[in-house]
């Protein structure tokens, strides 16, 4: 899974989610884990006193979907990641993309 196919973030962490990692680790994976990479450990990718307050807010759906990649590889997948809302500097922004409404992910 993977490839030039790739559109989001959340697309990927889906894909993670569908090869059997736990949701804790795939979040940890794009949040502690890469400020940690990025030498921001405790500066970001964590909700602590003093650390900038940026989240996204994600919810995850249940269903049957079929995965794939650039190359044919699929997946069978039954949970995946909706955004929903993110902050950023205090400010809150509801996820509107058209790829989001009922019915844009196609069912298996």
């Amino acid at each position: 899974i993977g490839g030039a196919r790739v559109h989001s973030l959340v697309q990927v962490l889906d894909e993670l989610l569908a090869l059997g990692l736990p949701l804790t680790d795939v979040v940890r994976m794009v949040t502690a884990n890469a400020a940690v990479l990025l030498g921001l450990e405790g500066e970001i990718g964590t909700l602590a006193p003093g650390a900038v307050g940026d989240v996204s807010v994600l919810a995850v759906v249940e269903g049957e979907w079929i995965l794939s990649d650039s190359l044919g590889v699929e997946l069978r997948a039954t949970r995946r990641l909706r955004p929903e809302m993110a902050v950023r500097g205090g400010v809150m922004y509801q996820a509107d993309s058209p790829l989001l409404r009922a019915g844009a992910l196609q069912m298996a």
